[in-house]
């Protein structure tokens, strides 16, 4: 079983379960000429427990979810490299996971919700390296969570719900501001950008 995520040049990478080697990376490249395709799999790509999702084509890099026995479940990054897939940040360190997820590119970095001890379920960012990966507010302070979701480019940040304080959010790139007026447990369940404009459903 495969899932298509990116690809480099002629090289494409796709997540993959290999019922004799488990879950990791198999790539293929294509041969133009003859329309001949060569699929290989990652022996080399760390032991991963589970499907590594989700994930997300960042430059030349994909980011993902990965989860293994030494970590949990944490940010890693695949290069479309024979090496296989690096961890870029143990954000829970240890076993804990901090479970990154909605994974969304803006620019040259990449947004997305992780969950540690000290900040609960909050936003992050990272640009595919560990020093270019950090939380960018703790928008509910303390452990508790703030549950950010629907994320989105929108100009030169995103925007996102969140599940504490309800409405849409924007990040310009170091300030979070609620665009809709406070209200928890509003969720628009359906948010959409065409240019500078928002569309959201709000239930009445």
């Amino acid at each position: 079983m495969t899932y298509p995520t990116s690809s480099f040049g002629t090289l494409y990478a796709f997540l993959a379960h290999s019922p004799a080697q488990g879950p990791g990376w198999s790539w293929s490249t294509f041969i133009t000429a003859t329309g001949a395709v060569n699929d290989t799999y990652f022996e080399g790509a760390p032991t991963f427990s589970r499907l590594p999702s989700p994930s997300l084509a960042l430059g030349d890099l994909v980011l993902f979810a990965g989860e293994d026995a030494t970590h949990g479940d944490e940010l890693w990054a695949f290069e479309g490299d024979p090496a296989g897939s690096q961890l870029v940040a143990d954000i829970a360190p240890g076993v804990r996971s901090s479970h990154p997820d909605h994974f969304t590119a803006a620019g040259n970095v990449a947004y997305f919700t992780a969950t540690t001890v000290a900040a609960g379920n909050e936003l992050w960012r990272t640009d595919g390296t560990a020093t270019g990966t950090w939380q960018v507010n703790d928008l509910a302070a303390g452990a508790d969570s703030a549950t950010p979701s629907d994320l989105q480019p929108y100009k030169q940040g995103l925007i996102f719900e969140t599940e504490a304080f309800g409405g849409i959010w924007y990040f310009d790139g170091s300030t979070s501001t609620q665009l809709t007026e406070p209200g928890a447990g509003f969720i628009s369940m359906s948010v959409a950008v065409a240019g500078d404009v928002i569309y959201f459903n709000r239930p009445l």
